[in-house]
């Protein structure tokens, strides 16, 4: 027994081979910083010993995150069916455009401004071009656009129609929707899309193993057409939004990589038929390896690949790239709390801490 007082704890006398165990609890006040705690102990005829350990204190206040994305889907209208990445249309038909903007970052975002114009082939007396105002966190803004496919659109076509959004504090971001064109009464398209990540390194599903740095890591696109007529000069693009931060592109599989978009040239996807496109990344070696992080992407289903870090570690999560195959988000970090780590220089053994 003993009492803690202004000068230490007295615990009284020791035997030979005797031995005690002092614990204390404290509160973390610094915001960042190691912090060096030295414990003394010494007695009347011992000399005295000293011994420290270290509190590090990593300061994971979040910062802003200025981050837009956008969601374009399409539907016919003639036909009534829900919206989708990829609608079926015949000429003379009308389909209707969504593009819903939504503010998922943790600051505010000024001046939010959307551009789309419609490819040829499609016609319409609107637009989306123009400003949509304000949006607070979390906020979004739903747009919509109806179009009629006109009669110079060959049969089999796929219209690609890009959206852009972007803020005065907030980078642009993109999204798309097609329409597929089957001009023969009776003759329908119909395609999904989706996506698979292989971790090469360790020869596994990349969602189901972590990732460690430098590990190679293949993406598959796959277009499936359960219609029965072919879908023409069809693009398939990705955003990567979600995945550039944490990993560089070592092998584009015959696409072209422009910002955090992907893109390969048109194909035929015939009916009842698939196509697929690959490329190649590799985690990158210059992560901070006391962190652990996510990278998200989204094309028709989302891949979460993790990668790991020092156990402990705070976990940095990309920005989720949407519920669509190209919903571009801006870059932006996310740290979720902040952590101690513990370490002790060696065994604290017969000492009292003063």
């Amino acid at each position: 027994t003993g009492s803690i007082t202004g000068t230490g704890m007295n615990i009284g006398n020791l035997s030979v081979g005797q031995e005690v165990t002092i614990t204390y609890r404290a509160t973390v006040t610094a915001s960042s910083g190691t912090l060096v705690n030295t414990a003394n102990a010494r007695a009347d005829n011992a000399p005295q010993v000293q011994d420290t350990a270290n509190v590090v204190v990593v300061n994971t206040t979040p910062v802003n995150n200025y981050q837009l994305t956008i969601d374009k889907q399409v539907r016919n209208i003639t036909t009534s069916n829900s919206f989708s990445k990829n609608s079926s249309a015949q000429i003379g038909q009308e389909v209707e455009f969504q593009l819903r903007v939504t503010n998922t970052g943790n600051t505010a975002l000024s001046n939010v401004r959307v551009d789309d114009n419609l490819p040829t082939g499609l016609n319409s007396t609107s637009t989306f071009n123009g400003f949509i105002g304000n949006l607070g966190v979390g906020q979004s803004q739903t747009l919509t656009l109806r179009a009629t496919v006109n009669s110079g659109v060959s049969n089999g076509s796929c219209l690609l129609n890009v959206a852009y959004a972007q803020a005065d504090n907030a980078s642009r971001a993109q999204d798309n929707a097609n329409v597929c064109v089957s001009g023969v009464l009776g003759t329908s398209i119909n395609v999904q899309q989706s996506k698979k990540a292989f971790n090469d390194t360790k020869n596994a599903d990349a969602t189901t193993v972590t990732a460690a740095r430098e590990d190679f890591i293949t993406y598959t696109l796959t277009v499936t057409n359960s219609g029965n007529a072919a879908a023409d000069n069809y693009i398939i693009t990705d955003d990567l939004s979600g995945v550039l931060p944490f990993a560089d592109v070592t092998d584009n599989g015959g696409g072209t990589v422009s910002g955090n978009i992907i893109t390969y040239p048109g194909v035929t996807i015939p009916a009842g038929g698939s196509v697929s496109k690959t490329f190649r990344t590799r985690v990158k070696f210059s992560l901070n390896n006391s962190l652990s992080y996510v990278m998200r992407n989204t094309y028709g289903n989302t891949v979460v690949v993790n990668i790991g870090g020092v156990q402990g570690a705070s976990i940095f999560v990309a920005p989720t790239t949407g519920t669509a195959s190209t919903s571009a988000a801006v870059f932006a970090g996310l740290f979720t709390s902040g952590f101690l780590a513990f370490r002790k220089r060696r065994e604290l053994y017969r000492l009292i801490f003063a």
